[in-house]
């Protein structure tokens, strides 16, 4: 439980070399090697202890995941009449350039009265939604197998 949890943080340095009291450095060979394998032990150890080890493949994982939330709300092909804006959350007002719009496409067929491109853009933002929800219960999910 969180009121039970302790965090702790363990950091594998490697040493290149050794130094004499007279000054003389002496390599450690298969450095890399060597941290690797003691790398590994340490997280079975932690495992077989049945705790949480996050490891920086985790912390990249989840930053992409992250990452994808954004993309979500990016569509390819730009906006309507503005391919350069590619946001469908938000983007400069189109007739005047300056105001921002949120879901700007969907909100200028609504506020003209349109119905040329509005099922187009309504299914557009439907479906961005959607994988915005999908990626959000992915990253939920990697979340909760952490204990």
């Amino acid at each position: 439980t969180p009121a039970t949890a302790a965090v702790k943080l363990n950091i594998v340095f490697a040493q290149r070399y050794d130094t004499s009291s007279d000054g003389w450095k002496t390599p450690h060979y298969y450095l890399s090697e060597s941290v690797g394998i003691a790398t590994g032990l340490l997280i079975t150890a932690i495992h077989n202890a049945s705790l949480t080890c996050l490891t920086s493949k985790w912390f990249d994982r989840m930053n992409r995941q992250l990452m994808d939330l954004e993309k979500s709300f990016i569509h390819k092909t730009g906006l309507q009449d503005r391919p350069l804006n590619r946001s469908l959350f938000t983007a400069e007002d189109p007739l005047s350039g300056y105001g921002s719009w949120m879901l700007p496409d969907l909100r200028y067929e609504l506020e003209h009265r349109s119905t040329e491109n509005r099922q187009k853009w309504e299914s557009t933002y439907v479906r961005a939604v959607e994988t915005l929800g999908s990626r959000i219960r992915k990253i939920t999910e990697s979340l909760s197998s952490l204990g």
